[in-house]
């Protein structure tokens, strides 16, 4: 690396903006990566690669985005630069990375480079307290002890002396022992009062029987409504009705045309209708086949999928989850300026490896973003046929 660093360095700050590029042209990428490596370990990030990828784009924009769009970092490009730094770097990118002791000494070569100065770990201080254990107060305990132990003996004789002239206040135990019998006495009739309550005198209420009184008011009112010489007049019609209809019945033909109805009911459409529902229900169950090969294939794609910002956006908000177009051309490892003709390949692939897996709800993740990127499977398709 070929670099002279400035005279002066600035302190580092937690999320420092994007350095020039004039400051990192002459240095080489992959020292970058440990750069931003170093960055998220002073931060006490994890450095996955996600983490990694944002970091580099953040400082360095102008060497880790996209060709034709610049307000998007390129993560195979800063994945290929991570693997080319294999030396400097230990660990897994999915779980996190650590660097060596060669690639902390690239990381702080390259911050002399640019100008900046890394801050120092902080060691924290063991405080030490051992004086506030040594007061115990054990020792005053055995003290008091003695001392109450003398006077019981002296207090125990001058008490017996004392017996005799301390017969008086039995007296006064006699008394207050009939006052206190006197007073339940005054407590019994208190209690004998709340039993007569006149609450079930209040049970007795004819007055609701009130609906007695309205079976009166309904019988005059259908006496009066009830004519007697109407009915007679609709017998008479009806009678008339008949009379006339007696000599026009050629029922005859309509007696013809029953039969002929009931023989057309017991045809076999019916039977028709039930053969046809087996043969629907027979192609509902297919197997899918696969080798060991296959199977261990789809297990690996299961896997990353899982992992995707967009399998975790929708597993949290369902059908109301709103994937980014970047989320979505990185969960099936395309990048923006993939065709649809591949984007639509690699769906229809990751549906076979869940339908290996028996994985429904990974078919049912990418139906839904069939639905949502419906415009991007389709309108790079038809772009050519307009030119012609």
């Amino acid at each position: 690396m070929t670099s002279t660093a400035p005279a002066e360095t600035q302190p580092l700050q937690k999320h420092f903006s994007e350095f020039k590029l004039d400051q990192y042209a002459d240095i080489p990428p992959r020292e970058l990566v440990v750069f931003a490596v170093l960055i998220l370990q002073g931060e006490d990030t994890p450095a996955t690669m996600e983490e990694i990828v944002s970091n580099c784009f953040r400082l360095f924009p102008h060497r880790f985005s996209l060709a034709n769009y610049f307000y998007w970092p390129d993560s195979a490009l800063v994945a290929r630069y991570l693997d080319e730094a294999k030396e400097y770097i230990k660990g897994n990118p999915i779980d996190g990375v650590e660097l060596k002791v060669k690639g902390k000494q690239v990381g702080r070569r390259v911050a002399k480079a640019l100008g900046v100065s890394l801050p120092a770990p902080v060691k924290a201080e063991k405080k030490l307290a051992p004086a506030k254990k040594e007061t115990k107060p054990k020792a005053a305990k055995p003290k008091a002890v003695k001392k109450t132990q003398a006077p019981k003996k002296k207090v125990s004789a001058a008490v017996k002396e004392k017996e005799a002239p301390k017969k008086r206040p039995a007296k006064k135990s006699a008394s207050k022992k009939t006052k206190k019998q006197e007073a339940p006495k005054a407590v019994k009739p208190v209690k004998k009062t709340p039993p007569i309550k006149a609450k079930p005198e209040k049970a007795p209420a004819p007055k609701p029987k009130a609906p007695a009184k309205r079976k009166p008011k309904a019988t005059p009112a259908p006496q009066k409504k009830t004519p007697a010489p109407k009915p007679k007049a609709k017998q008479k019609k009806a009678k008339a009705a008949q009379q006339l209809a007696l000599p026009i019945q050629p029922s005859v033909k309509e007696e013809a045309k029953k039969p002929s109805k009931r023989k057309k009911k017991p045809a076999a459409p019916k039977v028709v209708r039930k053969s046809a529902q087996p043969q629907k229900a027979t192609p509902s169950t297919a197997p899918v086949q696969a080798t060991k090969e296959e199977k261990a294939k789809a297990n690996k794609f299961i896997k990353l999928m899982e992992k995707s910002d967009a399998y975790r956006q929708y597993r949290k908000a369902g059908q109301k989850a709103k994937i980014s177009e970047f989320d979505f051309r990185d969960m099936l490892f395309a990048t923006m300026e993939s065709s649809a003709e591949t984007l639509s390949r690699n769906v229809q692939s990751y549906k076979r490896y869940a339908g290996i897996q028996n994985r429904s709800d990974m078919i049912d993740f990418l139906a839904f973003c069939e639905t949502s990127f419906s415009s991007l499977l389709r309108s790079q398709a038809k772009q050519p046929a307009r030119k012609r």
